[in-house]
This record gives structure tokens, C-alpha cells and sequence, in this order.
């Protein structure tokens, strides 16, 4: 289990990758899509199951992170916003903007001081929760209006 996150914007359309159906595996802690030529040369034989995601939500974009990585995100300032936004007022992607801009800033400043906080079972690494943050604003920007919603 992890932690999934969507913004929802049922006015637009689906811009998604998996939009066109994908193949989904876990993978260091995180869900990824891999391209069936991908997926045949790690599992060959096996016929995958293709996951078309978020076409009746208005799934913008979708993310997930390994729990593992709650305590990293806590010491980042982003663990209440990203794990929790329903308890920190944020419903729409602009309101989380400030709160992963300031955990960004702090992930590359304080970078040495976040390492202590990778999981040492390798289910998670600073490296994924910063690339994540990064991908989560982008898309905040790209829809602003879009609402926010995580399962845990």
C-alpha cells in the first residue's frame, strides 16, 4: 500500500499518458508505467493487464509514493499537505502550490539532512519523493482548478 494522489478536473480531458491504457507495476516504492516492450522483456510468456486510469474521474494526473517516505516528507514540510491535504485546507491544486514549492526549496537545501530518512529496505529514496514533488507542482500549475484527492 502507498500513498496515491490525483488531481481531478472533470471539464478537461484526460492528458495522461495512461490515457491510451498502460501497464502499471510496483517498483522501488512506486507505481510506474512501462511500455509492453518493456513489460515482455522482463516477464516473457506473461500477458499483462492493461489499466486504462481515470477516463470517467477526469483523472489530469495521477501519482503514488510509498509510505516509507512519510517520515522524509514530514522533515520536508510536506507530509500533512500531501498525505493529509483534506485536514490542511487544501481542495484544489492551487491551494497545495505554496506547500510544494516551500517542501522543493527545503528537499534541495537541506538534502544531507534528508538522506538519514531513505528507507533502508530501498522502497523509497529522497530521489523519488523530490522527483514526485516536482511532477505534483508541474501539474498544480497546469490545473490550478483541478481537485485534489489521495488515498492511503
Amino acid at each position: 500500500m502507498g500513498l496515491d494522489i490525483y488531481l481531478i478536473s472533470p471539464d478537461q480531458e484526460n492528458l495522461s499518458k495512461s490515457d491510451q491504457g498502460g501497464i502499471f507495476i510496483r517498483e522501488g516504492g512506486q507505481t510506474k508505467q512501462i511500455s509492453r516492450s518493456e513489460w515482455d522483456i522482463r516477464y516473457p510468456g506473461v500477458e499483462p493487464t492493461v489499466f486504462i486510469e481515470g477516463k470517467d474521474r477526469g483523472e489530469v494526473f495521477s501519482t503514488s509514493l510509498t509510505h516509507n517516505l512519510g517520515l522524509m516528507a514530514r522533515e520536508a514540510g510536506l507530509y500533512g499537505v500531501m498525505w493529509h491535504p483534506e485536514e490542511n485546507g487544501i481542495i484544489t491544486a492551487s491551494d497545495i502550490i505554496p506547500h510544494l514549492e516551500k517542501g522543493l526549496i527545503t528537499l534541495v537545501i537541506e538534502k544531507e539532512r534528508m538522506k538519514p530518512y531513505n528507507p533502508s529496505n530501498g522502497w523509497g529514496s529522497y530521489d523519488l519523493l523530490f522527483s514526485v514533488t516536482q511532477e505534483y507542482l508541474r501539474a498544480a500549475h497546469k490545473f490550478p482548478e483541478a481537485k485534489v484527492e489521495v488515498c492511503r
